[in-house]
């Protein structure tokens, strides 16, 4: 972690859309990152430098076609012969995960709603991204 140097596997290429040929750095990720995350990797980097732990966290990645990847990272901290941090880690693409999880949130909203007579709908955001919106009656005596 020290001198920034990165061995990364076939996959975590494939998740970057980087060529093989490409040198694995940080900075190389840190342009992937989506610029809502730049702040919390950052701190992340600079705790992992810092002190020599293991971390887990999620982030989202930004592809050159403004696609969002939502990426899962486990990482155990020693430190190696010459006392500096080393890390071994593991890197997922949990997208499809996500994706799945916000349309089941979202199903189980709409039917929450809806037996309380209310309704529930979404918006397009200019730019990427959603809106959703609801409503539910006001309840007779309720105060």
């Amino acid at each position: 972690m020290a001198t920034d140097e990165i061995t990364w596997s076939e996959e975590l290429y494939r998740i970057l859309e980087v060529d093989r040929g490409v040198p694995a750095t940080l900075e190389l990720i840190v342009t992937r990152l989506h610029p809502e995350d730049i702040p919390s990797v950052h701190d992340m980097i600079g705790r992992a430098r810092a002190a020599v732990s293991d971390f887990e966290f999620e982030h989202r990645l930004q592809m050159p076609d403004q696609s969002v990847r939502y990426l899962h990272v486990v990482a155990h901290g020693f430190r190696a012969r010459d006392g500096q941090p080393e890390y071994i880690g593991a890197v997922q693409d949990v997208t499809e995960h996500r994706h799945s999880a916000e349309a089941l949130s979202l199903s189980i909203c709409h039917s929450i709603i809806e037996s309380h007579g209310g309704r529930i709908w979404v918006s397009a955001v200019v730019g990427g991204g959603s809106i959703f919106q609801f409503e539910l009656p006001v309840m007779q005596g309720a105060r």
